[in-house]
């Protein structure tokens, strides 16, 4: 026989058993339960170490669910809560609600893991981004910064024990604040998106590069212009203008210069068969004209009355309108056709180059910058008989360049701020004031002033250099990023950072 101790007592048992065996044999006899640790052991110590992880996993399940209950309600799961304890005769209803925060203030990870899955489960994210999709042209802005408002406002006062409106407001404000940064990182990542696209398209020299071989081709075969095409649209201007009182005969020096310049045009149609290339001289003769800085704006906007007769004129080519030469009619018509595309193209370059160079020329005058000058010729591009140059795609590409966004607002407003060059309009008084004030806070405004004005001086030039690359090549470019997902995250994003939220 042999001797085994268990709790203090001594058992006699048989020889040949192993220590595991034993024990169970004892434990048997005495009718205790196998699957209950013994107190001590290493059996025990594993067992509370399973209960410890179990206990862990269920918290970090409790706080998931708590975290998606709290952003899916925006924010008034606690107090929902709080009710149905109250309801149950658990205590007041304050005191449920201080139960359920002190819970949330112990809560770990979980929690935001929950909150962030909630707030894109939330049953009112869509409707909310739907809405926000159709009030944001009404107030000017981007659905993404109307969508992150509201949802940041409701969260704000939901969350809230007391003072829901100015909890509201606040939420409103952070929500704000994240929907201005995702239209920056947006218009940012669609811009490189944009950028890398039109890398590979033909410059607008390029472009004008193409149509001088078509012209060279069209004037191998003797395929020209008749004279009466150009001549005729040059009478007609002359006609209309002189319903304006802009006569050879005019008192006014620009209104003689004006006209010198539409008979000069007339000579060379006249004096020589008109080839593709006599059409473009003539044309750049005229923009010349209009684009010297010497010339008064009243002789520059005649002149370029006289650039848009000559290219609506070649736009409207009939097959009466020009002569066949050496080719027979389909190829010569083949080759007009060419031609006056091309021409139109190369024309379609030639406008936005305009709108870069001036906007170049004039930003560095007082409260002026380059991005609002550019706005502002698009404005007048839009507004003119040039527009009609464009096709209705075309035209809506330059609509949407032409628009201000939030993001630009931002900028042009801090850019105001930029020291000796808003002074008056009172930004750089402003400025200047924060200086003496505050010199530090005023370093800091100034940097933001530049950085502000120079992004979005850069973002806007990049803008219309792809735009013009794009019309001039025919090719229309294509979002890279889901305005609609950018609208729905950002939503998610004010509710997650409104004040009272992540705890």
């Amino acid at each position: 026989m042999a001797v085994y101790e268990y709790n203090g007592k001594v058992y006699d048992l048989p020889n040949g058993l192993s220590n595991d065996e034993a024990l169970t044999k004892i434990r048997t006899s005495l009718g205790e339960d196998l699957s209950t640790p013994i107190p001590g052991s290493q059996t025990e110590e594993l067992a509370q170490a399973n209960t410890r992880t179990l206990k862990k996993a269920g918290s970090f399940v409790e706080d998931v669910i708590r975290g998606a209950a709290d952003t899916m309600t925006f924010g008034t799961a606690n107090k929902m809560a709080a009710k149905v304890d109250e309801m149950q005769g658990k205590g007041t209803y304050e005191e449920a609600l201080a139960a359920q925060q002190q819970r949330d203030a112990e809560a770990g990870s979980g929690r935001l893991v929950g909150q962030i899955g909630g707030a894109f489960a939330n049953p009112l994210a869509r409707p909310i981004a739907a809405v926000s999709t159709r009030v944001a042209p009404t107030l000017r802005v981007t659905p993404e910064v109307v969508n992150p408002t509201i949802q940041g406002a409701l969260y704000g006062a939901g969350s809230a024990d007391q003072n829901q409106g100015t909890a509201a407001a606040f939420g409103a404000a952070t929500g704000l604040a994240t929907g201005a940064v995702f239209n920056i990182g947006g218009k940012v990542a669609e811009s490189v998106f944009r950028t890398r696209a039109a890398k590979d398209l033909p410059t607008p020299q390029a472009v004008r590069d193409k149509a001088g071989a078509i012209y060279d081709q069209a004037n191998s075969l003797g395929v020209t212009l008749q004279p009466t095409a150009i001549t005729g649209g040059l009478a007609d201007l002359r006609a209309a203008l002189a319903k304006e009182g802009v006569t050879p005969t005019s008192a006014a020096a620009d209104d003689k210069e004006a006209m010198a310049l539409i008979g000069k045009l007339e000579t060379m149609a006249t004096n020589q068969p008109v080839t593709w290339q006599v059409a473009e001289k003539m044309r750049s003769v005229a923009a010349g004209v209009a684009r010297d800085k010497n010339s008064s704006d009243t002789l520059k906007r005649l002149a370029g009355q006289v650039v848009e007769k000559i290219d609506d004129t070649v736009a409207n080519l009939k097959p009466t309108d020009f002569v066949k030469g050496a080719a027979d009619a389909g190829q010569a018509m083949k080759l007009t056709t060419e031609a006056r595309q091309a021409w139109k193209q190369s024309r379609k370059a030639d406008i936005f180059e305009n709108i870069l160079t001036k906007a170049e020329t004039t930003a560095g005058q007082p409260g002026r910058s380059e991005a609002r000058e550019i706005q502002t010729k698009l404005t007048s591009l839009i507004n003119s008989k040039e527009f009609n140059l464009f096709s209705k795609p075309e035209q809506e590409m330059i609509k949407a360049a032409q628009k201000s966004s939030t993001t630009d607002k931002i900028a042009s407003m801090l850019s105001n701020l930029q020291i000796g060059k808003s002074m008056f309009i009172g930004g750089g008084a402003t400025a200047t004031t924060a200086f003496v004030g505050s010199p530090m806070l005023a370093a800091g405004l100034q940097a933001a002033a530049y950085g502000a004005g120079g992004a979005r001086n850069i973002a806007k030039r990049s803008e219309v250099t792809n735009l013009s690359k794009e019309i001039a090549s025919g090719t229309r470019y294509s979002p890279k990023i889901n305005t609609d997902l950018m609208n729905y995250i950002a939503g998610a994003g004010g509710l997650m950072t409104a004040p009272g939220g992540l705890r």
